[in-house]
């Protein structure tokens, strides 16, 4: 007999575990744009494509990408040379969090 897991509501999940980060002193960040590194369509011009879409109207932007994508190092520079307007800074207290919305 094959177990079943448990369904979780996605969002009581992650409304639980920002809570619990928040009370131990953790500061965490969600993105809002993103370079959609992850899926199988990954070409470099294609990943320049998702972060120019998923960046348009906003003013502060945390850029999902994952270093372990080949790709995405590829086009890194490019990247950084397309969106002039914008600084690329390490996440840190100084920054302030982009959070997911919880309702």
């Amino acid at each position: 007999m094959t177990k079943r897991c448990k369904k979780y509501d996605v969002l009581t999940v992650r409304e639980e575990i920002a809570e619990r980060m928040t009370k131990q002193g953790y500061l965490y960040y969600d993105w809002n744009a993103s370079l959609e590194d992850a899926s199988r369509q990954n070409d470099p011009e294609k990943l320049l494509q998702n972060a120019r879409e998923s960046t348009l109207g906003r003013r502060r932007i945390i850029m999902l990408g994952h270093d372990a994508v080949y790709n995405t190092t590829i086009c890194l520079q490019s990247l950084i040379d397309e969106f002039p307007e914008y600084q690329m800074l390490p996440l840190d207290d100084t920054v302030e969090p982009i959070q997911f919305s919880m309702k």
